[in-house]
């Protein structure tokens, strides 16, 4: 599978249906694999592109800005732990509304730009800027206001019983990372109900409002009688050199 993935005509040729005219071999061998490859192809090809994401400096350069992220978030927390609790609340309130102003319209800018194929590489340099700072800027401008916003929701009584049952899901972050993957995967691929590139973004929606929920109530029923989800004890316990304690003592 390998040396055919390394040559994208001979996957065109073998899964491509007839008579279809590709207008990128690399492209279309890509959406065959992915339509119509069976597991092993589908898991060898994104191992291939798993290699080269590795093999390119590029891929580490543009992930830096997750590192500055969680900077800002350890930032963030560390402040929480010594301003009163008046004036954090005051803060909020007023970064509130720039923070989602700022971050809406970055990423707004972004999503338009790229669905009318602005500001790509043959594009004037004036417009490949705006594309270039739209993203990383408005991605975690927004992602903040969230934060914000939900802190201060989370203050209110009548907020706060909807909003608590949600921070079983982020306790158990990479456990539940991985289960969507698991889902979508088996949703989209044809190993499964291979409904790729067959699903609108409204029909997308409506299956995260599914999935959310059963991943909130799932995650509560684990949280309450283990420490950590199951990637993340494995996790854990790979970082220790040592099998970290699974079981909640108050419980057992």
């Amino acid at each position: 599978y390998l040396e055919q993935l390394e040559n994208p005509a001979l996957v065109v040729e073998q899964t491509a249906p007839e008579g279809a005219q590709p207008t990128s071999p690399t492209e279309m061998s890509e959406d065959a694999v992915l339509r119509e490859g069976d597991f092993l192809q589908i898991s060898s090809y994104g191992l291939l592109h798993l290699w080269e994401a590795f093999t390119d400096w590029r891929y580490y350069a543009s992930e830096l800005r997750l590192l500055g992220i969680m900077l800002l978030g350890l930032y963030v927390a560390r402040l929480g732990a010594v301003w009163d609790s008046d004036v954090r609340r005051v803060l909020a309130r007023k970064a509130l509304p720039w923070l989602i102003a700022i971050g809406f319209s970055g990423c707004l800018v972004w999503v338009v730009m790229a669905d009318f194929g602005v500001g790509d590489k043959t594009s004037a340099v004036y417009l490949i800027l705006p594309k270039i700072a739209a993203w990383p800027i408005g991605m975690p401008m927004l992602g903040l206001g969230y934060a914000v916003a939900i802190a201060l929701l989370i203050e209110r009584e009548k907020w706060r019983k909807w909003l608590m049952p949600m921070a079983a899901v982020g306790r158990m972050a990479l456990t539940n990372y991985l289960f969507t993957a698991l889902i979508a995967a088996f949703i989209g691929f044809s190993w499964g109900l291979g409904l790729y590139g067959k699903i609108s973004v409204s029909q997308s929606l409506l299956l995260v409002l599914i999935i959310f929920p059963i991943q909130v109530l799932a995650s509560r029923w684990w949280m309450a009688r283990y420490v950590f989800g199951p990637a993340e004890w494995l996790w854990r316990s790979f970082t220790y050199g040592k099998l970290q304690p699974m079981y909640r003592t108050d419980v057992r």
